[in-house]
């Protein structure tokens, strides 16, 4: 039997050591890494999504492994013929080992002597030497960093952190300036109210406040779909409204090429698309100074112009409708980032905030005592965490989403304890009797209808 041969047993117990040792040693990074992730995840969900700390313990677990097998813990020669003489073979490994390259008789018979004593060394007495408290520790954060990611979120947002994270979404996005300063004036209102209002029931509202602002306001920006539905009217310039509507610059590309070919085709079907893309702009009603609104009214008035090339006019419609197009995602992006951000610090409570209102709002049908249900006002509603002491602000689930009819909850007009099936059955009462006797009108019957039996569940 050869050298080789004699120490392959040997040297492949020694690489299974290695491979743990450096699981161990790297499972001690990865998951001390995760733990303090995990502790940070719980503060502050939105800033280290629970996704993300899995896939860092798996990137940070796999490269720590990988080099820590290969620079570290990998096997040499020297270690292996260390680790066997240690078995009582007196140094004749790592003899056998400098004498590896000599072929003399001396050389031969000690070689012959070691691979003798190798053969008669059971394997198992080379023992896998790992570190018990490694093993425990690394036991330990692994079980500490899945508690975590079972624990309910805290999420310590401040109100501050809300307006210096709606700041930052802003600063960073490239709008226009005129939605750029529309924004930065809610965002500055929001402050003041979240600085002047410190009650929880007034944080929520304020937030969705400024909610109900943003995405008022970004929505007077995008008036890709209300152009996009407006052209669709038009056989000729069906494509290129649906197109827009989408948002897709390979497609208005597309249809203009389209549009073009066909105008080189019949030149007298450039005053009919001038006029269609005139009364398409005003059948839309979006204001004259709306980038996409002016890319088509600059592209209709060239049309009609016979000094002007038509693939002069379509090249220059192609590029104004583009960066309408990019601007207007750009302002989408940001409104609903904006949007993502708020509704965190609702969910979330923030500041201690009850959850948002979830009930109809002021103007919805009359509760039981003149209260309405959602109205926000002191009376409170079902399912409203927006004001007051009514049903769903005190001590039942009816305001984050778990309703129990047999809830004990503050009645709106005692401000006794009472049954939620009571007051529920109350407002149902009052809700039919103004329906019978045709004082709601029927979309406000549906809607309270299915305001209702969403409470029930």
């Amino acid at each position: 039997m050869n050298i080789k041969t004699a120490l392959k047993p040997f040297r492949r117990r020694l690489t299974a050591e290695a491979i743990l040792r450096s699981a161990l040693s790297a499972g001690l990074i990865a998951a001390g890494t995760s733990l303090v992730l995990g502790v940070v995840h719980i503060l502050l969900p939105w800033l280290i999504p629970e996704l993300w700390i899995m896939i860092i313990f798996a990137g940070l677990f796999t490269v720590c492994f990988g080099l820590l097998l290969l620079l570290k813990y990998r096997p040499t020669k020297l270690y292996l013929a260390k680790r066997l003489d240690e078995l009582g073979l007196s140094e004749r490994v790592e003899t056998m080992l400098e004498l590896e390259g000599r072929d003399t008789p001396a050389a031969r018979l000690q070689r012959e002597d070691t691979v003798a004593h190798l053969q008669a060394t059971p394997k198992k007495s080379l023992r896998i030497r790992i570190s018990k408290v490694k093993a425990v520790l690394c036991a330990l954060l692994l079980a500490g960093t899945a508690v975590l990611l079972l624990v309910p979120e805290v999420n310590l947002i401040s109100r501050y952190d809300i307006i210096n994270r709606l700041n930052q979404l802003l600063d960073d996005s490239p709008v226009e300036d005129d939605l750029r300063e529309d924004l930065s004036e809610i965002i500055d209102q929001l402050e003041d109210q979240l600085d002047r209002d410190k009650d929880k029931q007034n944080y929520a509202e304020n937030l969705q406040n400024a909610q109900d602002a943003i995405e008022e306001r970004v929505d007077r920006e995008v008036t890709r779909d209300e152009i996009g539905e407006a052209l669709q009217e038009f056989e000729d310039l069906k494509e290129l409204g649906e197109a827009i509507q989408k948002g897709d610059k390979q497609g208005v590309s597309t249809a203009l090429d389209g549009l073009e070919d066909k105008m080189e085709e019949d030149p007298a079907m450039r005053e009919s698309v001038a006029d269609q893309l005139k009364e398409a702009l005003e059948r839309s009603q979006t204001p004259s100074d709306d980038a996409l609104h002016q890319a088509l009214a600059t592209m209709s008035q060239g049309l009609r112009d016979p000094a002007q090339s038509l693939e002069e006019t379509m090249d220059q419609a192609e590029s104004e409708i583009h960066a309408a197009l990019d601007q207007q995602q750009n302002a989408s992006d940001l409104g609903q980032q904006m949007q993502d951000v708020l509704d965190s610090a609702q969910s979330s409570g923030g500041e201690g905030a009850e959850a948002q209102p979830a009930g109809p709002q002021e103007g919805d049908a009359d509760g039981p005592g003149g209260s309405k249900p959602g109205d926000g006002q002191s009376q409170g509603g079902i399912g409203n965490n927006g004001g007051g002491e009514g049903p769903g602000s005190t001590g039942s689930a009816i305001g984050n989403g778990s309703t129990n009819m047999n809830d004990k909850i503050s009645d709106p007009s005692s401000r006794f304890h009472v049954d939620y099936g009571d007051v529920y059955a109350a407002y149902v009462a009052e809700f039919l009797k103004q329906a019978e006797e045709g004082n709601l009108p029927p979309d406000l019957v549906a809607a309270m209808n299915a305001y209702l039996e969403g409470l029930k569940k």
